[in-house]
């Protein structure tokens, strides 16, 4: 009787057991997936500041620096452009990453309802 208990109430822990792992898998593939766009974008940004730091460190004469400064105003628009898509591709992530939350909501909680669903009563006779 006891072992039958037991036997029970394990397999309807794996009910709400299951979707606290599924939660974490998740969570842990998004922390990936932000920890990744975030590195890719620092290192993009970095890559851009270094180089105009290693231009302006090889000027020379008052008419490199007017020529740099020139080319300062290109690389800040071309700058902003990349801002601007960069701001719109994190927002289609976290959309992404929001949509597949609101699956596993759906997901989980259907089986969770099913799982707990009352017996039907037995026809009267």
């Amino acid at each position: 009787m006891f072992a039958q208990f037991m036997n029970q109430f394990a397999e309807q822990s794996k009910v709400f057991v299951e979707p606290a792992f599924e939660m974490n898998r998740i969570a842990l593939e998004q922390m990936q997936k932000i920890g990744q766009k975030n590195l890719e974008l620092a290192n993009e940004y970095a890559k851009v500041g270094f180089e105009q730091m290693t231009k302006l460190s090889k000027v020379k004469s008052p008419e490199e620096l007017q020529s740099l400064a020139q080319e300062q105003l290109s690389v800040a628009a071309d700058l902003s452009r990349k801002v601007a898509d960069d701001a719109k591709g994190v927002l289609v992530m976290g959309q992404e990453l929001g949509d597949e939350w609101k699956k596993f909501v759906e997901v989980s909680s259907e089986k969770s309802f099913s799982a707990v669903a009352p017996a039907k009563p037995a026809a009267k006779k």
